[in-house]
């Protein structure tokens, strides 16, 4: 069913680009991010999940056919940002409610985490782009956790690990004595990954607006 045939986009790096300085806190000035913002065709309008896709640490990654992935998943989550980081996939998927689990071909999605040993981790509901960061490391989150406690799952979910985060960062603090020390990355962070790859579809440029808050600022995506 799937062919190892990688199809060239060409690479408009703006997207990842974007992603890995909101990830790594290098960019926090407002006015420089809505001057970015109007570089790319987000996706996302109110709404978005990040969702990360992994490969099993032991996969040559050289043996990865990334843009075909990329051009499936793309099917699967149309309303899309993907890029690659850190030798992973990264979504950025368009969520119409806030409340209920986002939709999309769960079928789909695993016919293509199976074939090629992938898991795909979901993190929470947000709608500003500052949160970013917290929201991936979620995801990475719950890729860490899922994968230890449910080795057959291959769609995860941050919300049904939270609790356990919780209670391992309440353990972590209890063993520091409850000192304030910042949480060190964590242990196997993935290698560098291939050159950015990125792919963004819409069915129309999404709009954006600027709210700021006192305790510092906060890109609010458009309602659809």
């Amino acid at each position: 069913m799937f062919s190892n045939q990688g199809v060239d986009y060409g690479s408009n790096a703006a997207f990842g680009s974007l992603a890995a300085d909101l990830i790594e806190c290098r960019l926090t000035d407002p006015d420089e991010l809505e001057q970015r913002l109007k570089q790319i065709q987000l996706a996302v309008r109110r709404y978005y999940h990040v969702i990360v896709v992994a490969f099993d640490t032991d996969q040559d990654r050289s043996t990865i056919p990334w843009n075909y992935i990329i051009s499936q998943l793309e099917q699967v989550f149309p309303f899309s940002n993907i890029t690659t980081y850190h030798g992973e996939i990264l979504m950025v998927v368009r969520k119409t409610k806030r409340g209920s689990r986002i939709s999309f071909d769960r079928q789909k999605l695993l016919t293509i985490l199976e074939h090629y040993n992938g898991y795909a981790a979901i993190g929470n509901t947000s709608e500003f782009l500052t949160s970013l960061p917290p929201v991936y490391h979620q995801a990475r989150d719950a890729l860490r956790l899922g994968r230890a406690m449910d080795p057959g799952q291959r769609i995860l979910y941050y919300e049904d690990y939270s609790m356990y985060q919780m209670i391992e960062l309440a353990a972590e603090s209890g063993s520091r004595g409850g000192g304030g020390e910042p949480r060190p990355p964590e242990a196997g962070q993935p290698e560098p990954g291939p050159p950015v790859q990125q792919r963004n579809r819409s069915s129309a440029p999404a709009r954006q607006q600027d709210g700021r808050q006192s305790a510092g600022f906060s890109i609010y995506l458009s309602a659809a």
